[in-house]
């Protein structure tokens, strides 16, 4: 308990020097996509349960929902990965907002998927941890 409020105050902490680690990371996301053959279709969809972070055509067509997990974290302390921070709750919801854009863009019938990208931001200043998780969350 005490590591996630200190980590929440690191974040808070960058975004009040003008850095929104959340936007920074989704960028970083992105960026990361395209250069493996992605097509970026849309970032920060909003739906009636939530926020979809990115949106994507992976090569082949499959249209994938990302979920992108950033934080800023200390190489000298252990700490839960980024990606640990998807629980069920946050399963569910991204699973009812990929149900809900196929349906608003009429892809019932194409391959999708829920990916997450988790990027983990050393304290030092040296390069981020980007690790991504081809359908990390099941229906």
């Amino acid at each position: 308990m005490i590591r996630t409020l200190i980590e929440k105050l690191q974040v808070w902490a960058a975004k009040r020097k003008g850095v929104d680690i959340g936007a920074q990371g989704e960028q970083l996301a992105c960026i990361f996509l395209e250069r493996r053959g992605y097509t970026i279709l849309d970032r920060n969809v909003k739906a009636p349960m939530g926020e979809a972070d990115v949106l994507a055509e992976a090569p082949g067509g499959t249209i994938v929902l990302v979920e992108v997990k950033t934080r800023i974290v200390d190489p000298a302390k252990p700490a839960p990965k980024a990606e640990d921070q998807v629980g069920s709750a946050k399963k569910k919801k991204l699973l009812a907002l990929m149900q809900h854009l196929s349906r608003a863009n009429g892809w019932q019938s194409r391959k999708k998927r829920i990916d997450v990208v988790a990027i983990d931001v050393p304290k030092t200043g040296t390069e981020p941890r980007i690790k991504h998780i081809l359908d990390a969350v099941r229906g």
